[in-house]
């Protein structure tokens, strides 16, 4: 059999893993390796469950408001640069690199180690993206959904994601 298998190149798995344990090893392995990837410029953070990817134009506050959400408890996922796969289950999952995980660049602070400052609760490996949160600068020309009953998605890797705009005010907390 197996001299069959090398003549028609085809590939023979052994293993001490069940036939349903090592299908679905393969199964996640293989999925992970070719999922659709991208990138997103923007913060991510997990809030009270809630995958938010906080974007905005450069010194817009990206930044600060997670440092001020992570301050209340929420955890951080990547900051600047985050990484999207698209699962098979057609969810967007944001993450970073290795290299900058659980570090953030604050304007005027420089960059922050989350773990050290705050403990490792507070930093993910990975979130799904549930919500995308887009600063606007403050203009008269931009009238803002004041009641929020106008729905507006953000498409990331094909999939609509519920989006909201904030207009931005000099002084404001963007994490309240």
């Amino acid at each position: 059999m197996i001299k069959i298998l090398d003549e028609h190149r085809v590939p023979l798995f052994r293993t001490t893993l069940t036939s349903k344990a090592f299908t679905t090893e393969v199964t996640m392995l293989l999925e992970e390796r070719f999922a659709p990837r991208t990138t997103c410029h923007g913060t991510l953070l997990d809030v009270r469950g809630i995958g938010t990817l906080i974007r905005g134009d450069s010194g817009a506050g990206k930044s600060e408001a997670a440092l001020a959400l992570i301050e209340r408890g929420h955890s951080l996922v990547a900051d600047d640069m985050v990484r999207v796969k698209l699962l098979s289950d057609h969810s967007p999952v944001g993450f970073c690199d290795e290299m900058s995980r659980g570090f953030m660049e604050c304007r005027g602070i420089g960059i922050i180690n989350v773990e050290e400052l705050f403990g490792i609760r507070f930093v993910r490996l990975d979130k799904r993206i549930d919500l995308v949160v887009t600063f606007l600068e403050d203009s008269s020309e931009v009238e803002p959904d004041r009641t929020g009953l106008e729905r507006k998605s953000f498409e990331i890797l094909g999939v609509e994601v519920p989006h909201m705009e904030i207009p931005l005010r000099p002084g404001r907390d963007m994490a309240r």
